[in-house]
């Protein structure tokens, strides 16, 4: 069985699908991760050796162009929208490649998504997007990915950002976990901003910011708090177990009497 079509909409399919294959497990999951915008061109179908098989999850195979698509990344409350790009599955694995796309207020310039939707105790997936980050929504996304955890209460005090920066952000869910791993890399850029254990502003100059596995690394950051400036530092926060900072190299000029009044 195939079928052929052109400017359909994902939002009523969605609604046929569900409704016409109630028990049918990876078009249940395939829609609670595809949830709008229109398939352009989009072949989809059954093939089995024996009709008995012909409706089997894992023999459903579907190849489209999706516009202004939407997606949402299980086990979070991410949802990454205006999609452009191609979808397809094949044995039970769905995969999404975007050519643009916006998450959290941020632009998606490239981004890879795939999940295995036939794992029936839990759906792993994996995630990449490559984007042009608004830093003002970068603690708000943050929190929202890794919630309960010390980087997200630390966030929590941080306010009134204003940057841009080139990100790449990576979602990895393997099968048994309980929540996604996070991995958070950009490139230099500049930002000013507040943070409530530090009185007054914030000026950064440049750094680049790296976050797994709950070790931040801050590379190259010059900055200017407390009337001091800080240059050329290199740092690593620990934040398993007791938080620790190593700053392994950099200079920095501190002014007294905003430290001691």
């Amino acid at each position: 069985i195939a079928f052929q079509g052109s400017q359909v909409n994902i939002s009523q399919s969605r609604k046929m699908a569900l409704s016409f294959f109630k028990n049918n497990e990876i078009v249940s999951t395939l829609f609670d991760v595809l949830r709008n915008g229109t398939a352009k061109n989009i072949q989809v179908g059954f093939t089995a050796p024996r009709l008995a098989d012909l409706l089997d999850e894992d023999r459903l195979v579907l190849s489209g162009r999706v516009e202004n698509g939407v997606v949402k990344i299980p086990e979070t409350s991410l949802f990454v929208s205006g999609i452009k790009g191609d979808a397809e599955i094949k044995k039970g694995v769905l995969n999404v490649s975007a050519g643009m796309g916006k998450v959290k207020g941020s632009r998606v310039k490239s981004g890879l998504f795939s999940i295995d939707l036939l794992n029936y105790e839990d759906y792993p997936f994996h995630g990449e997007f490559f984007l042009d980050a608004d830093l003002s929504k970068i603690p708000e996304t943050l929190i929202s990915l890794l919630p309960e955890t010390l980087l997200a209460r630390e966030l929590a005090l941080v306010g009134d950002i204003q940057g841009r920066t080139d990100a790449e952000l990576v979602l990895d869910m393997p099968t048994g976990s309980d929540a996604p791993a996070v991995r958070v890399k950009t490139d230099s850029f500049s930002a000013a901003g507040s943070y409530e254990r530090i009185p007054g502003d914030i000026r950064i100059e440049q750094t680049r910011f790296e976050y797994d596995s709950d070790i931040v690394r801050l590379t190259g950051l010059d900055a200017v708090l407390l009337g001091s400036r800080l240059t050329g530092i290199n740092a690593v926060v620990d934040l398993q177990g007791e938080t620790a900072m190593d700053i392994e190299s950099g200079p920095g000029q501190i002014s007294l009497e905003t430290l001691v009044p």
